[in-house]
């Protein structure tokens, strides 16, 4: 399931971590997008506007916000506590996954070719629908 379609380009890991600071904000945190973009790139919430960059030595999960869009261990969790269900579909053009929110208006579908892997597929699919939903519980 890890096999590479579409390299971790820096646009490709700049959008990923743009969309993580998207969901944050979903959560209730408060953060911004950082001016520095690499794969341990580490977001954390502060009480004031703005972001607290860690360095690439930081263990993730320690004190920083959940790599959501780069991590099984993060979008796992995220998609449990929100109850979004997951749906392959190999024989659509190349392969798709589709996250399911509480009703079809909050779900999300990513197509494999457009990602590094089915993995950051899957897990672009999960913050997508994960965002749908915080927001439409905001809004009730």
């Amino acid at each position: 399931m890890n096999q590479a379609l579409k390299p971790w380009t820096d646009t490709y890991l700049r959008a990923a971590i743009r969309q993580e600071v998207e969901l944050a904000r979903a959560l209730g945190h408060v953060v911004a997008v950082p001016s520095l973009f690499t794969a341990v790139t580490t977001l954390r919430p502060t009480a004031k506007r703005g972001y607290k960059f860690i360095p690439p030595s930081y263990q993730p999960g320690e004190d920083g916000l959940p790599f959501w869009r780069r991590s099984w261990s993060a979008a796992g969790p995220l998609s449990t506590a929100l109850h979004l269900s997951t749906s392959h579909d190999k024989d659509d053009g190349g392969g798709t996954v589709t996250v399911y929110g509480s009703t079809p208006r909050r779900s999300v579908t990513e197509a494999y070719k457009d990602h590094p892997s089915e993995d950051a597929a899957t897990w672009a699919a999960i913050v997508g629908a994960a965002i749908l939903e915080l927001e439409a519980r905001a809004d009730q």
